[in-house]
């Protein structure tokens, strides 16, 4: 009876049967009944009055959220539905994992055990696995005491906004960004001065402009930006620095270019140490493992450490452990090279599918090291009217205003085939196609403008 109750099958401020068919109906005694329903009283599930009979109470236990959980920790979806039947997902950047030598993986936590023991299962240095430490220090050419191990990038920036933000604080941010920072500048009250994004990133008039005027710190991704792929060129970078003022630290860098050395990152491009840079290997490998590093400056390395302490002690050493042995082994330069000639390859193919599906003319922008499609929306289409039509043809995709800081963004999509099939992404360029020409000269109705706390 109580499950019933809880489970909402005797609602809420309704009249429960009378105990003699409370009886017939769970075949027992009508004493076992009453009883029951003294209980039930005793919990305050139910309430009793002489002349009405036995009511489920109206009142449930209710939980008061912090103000900024509705704003800032909303699901992207909740406005879309779910779709009907199966639903190819295209919204994660995730690695492929059919690429990954797993077996070897496999092994090398079964020796990491039997080698390091207690090293390695136990209580240990919250600032991570010393050896990946070093690994990661040589890559960015600085000091070991410059890295912290983290949970993913995502934990990075959440200690790095924990550390630096008060309300009010004024970041300045590519337009678009990254979507899991806004919801934490939300969080921490903190404002996102959007900077417009070209080929070379941030516009440099708007930053020059903002530069010179207070703020916390500029978030940039200067390598396979999320969401549009692009990627600045050394002199783009450099020219970003010469705007930042020469006395703070006030770069946070976004990138996991040490993993396969294309560039220098501008954390090793910077001679005043102001950049913060941080990253992880989830894009390339194991994202289950969340390994992720924050490396900067001493003070702010070992701030974020005693942060991350107050949550979960220390990442698991284990697995860091058998992730650099598995970077010391000849597997991963020959993970690597899979990895860029499938990359290079779904990048080429679903070029060609998109030029074949696609309505016109239409623009897109396609990064083949990012696996990711940034799809700009030509006037008159609503980004959230085809995310709904592309969910009933099976196919999620996720809308542009979740990576701009704007009231009312411009119009585009964003989908990932890191993980795709050559039919799945068949599938994608078709859904596209057909959603778009269906759309097309309909009028985009503004999303909903997010108010800042």
């Amino acid at each position: 009876m109580l499950e019933g109750v809880a489970s909402g099958a005797y609602p809420a401020g309704g009249n429960l049967p009378s105990s003699r068919d409370l009886a017939v109906r769970f075949r027992v005694d009508r004493s076992t009944v009453l009883a029951a329903l003294a209980e039930l009283k005793s919990l305050g599930a139910v309430e009793t009055t002489i002349g009405s009979g036995t009511r489920v109470s109206s009142i449930r236990p209710g939980l008061t959220l912090a103000p900024w959980v509705e704003g800032a920790v909303a699901r992207p979806y909740d406005d879309e539905g779910d779709g009907e039947g199966e639903v190819l997902d295209f919204t994660l950047l995730r690695p492929d994992e059919s690429l990954f030598p797993m077996k070897k993986m496999q092994a090398i936590l079964q020796t990491t055990l039997e080698e390091e023991g207690e090293a390695v299962a136990g209580y240990a240095d919250p600032m991570g696995y010393q050896p990946l430490r070093a690994w990661i220090a040589e890559r960015l050419r600085t000091k070991e005491e410059q890295v912290l191990l983290v949970n993913g990038a995502q934990q990075g920036l959440s200690l790095l906004c924990q550390l630096l933000l008060s309300p009010g604080a004024k970041v300045l941010v590519e337009s678009p960004t990254y979507a899991g920072l806004l919801p934490l500048l939300r969080l921490h009250q903190a404002e996102a001065v959007p900077l417009p994004l070209g080929d070379e990133g941030p516009d440099p008039a708007a930053l020059a402009l903002h530069a010179a005027s207070p703020f916390k710190f500029l978030y940039l991704q200067p390598s396979h930006q999320n969401p549009t792929g692009l990627t600045m060129g050394e002199e783009a970078r450099r020219r970003v620095l010469k705007f930042l003022p020469r006395h703070q630290v006030c770069l946070v860098e976004d990138s996991a270019d040490i993993l396969t050395g294309e560039r220098r990152t501008l954390f090793e491009l910077d001679p005043v140490g102001r950049v913060i840079t941080l990253g992880s290997f989830s894009k390339l490998m194991l994202p289950g493992f969340r390994v992720g590093w924050i490396a900067g400056p001493v003070e702010v390395v070992r701030a974020c450490a005693r942060l991350k302490i107050l949550s979960d002690l220390h990442a698991p050493v284990i697995l860091q452990a058998a992730l650099h042995r598995f970077l010391e082994s000849p597997d991963f330069a020959s993970y690597l090279v899979k990895f860029d000639k499938q990359a290079q390859r779904k990048e080429a193919r679903l070029r060609r599918l998109l030029r074949e599906k696609l309505p016109g003319k239409t623009p897109f922008i396609l990064s083949p090291s990012s696996a990711s499609l940034w799809l700009p929306l030509l006037p008159g289409l609503s980004a959230r009217a085809v995310c709904r039509d592309l969910l009933s043809r099976g196919v999620r995709v996720s809308p542009g205003d979740l990576f701009y800081p704007l009231a009312f963004p411009p119009q585009a999509l964003r989908a990932v085939f890191s993980h795709a099939s050559e039919p799945e992404m068949e599938t994608l360029a078709s859904a596209l196609g057909a959603a778009l020409a269906r759309h097309r000269g309909r009028p985009a109705a503004p999303p909903a403008m997010r108010i800042p706390l």
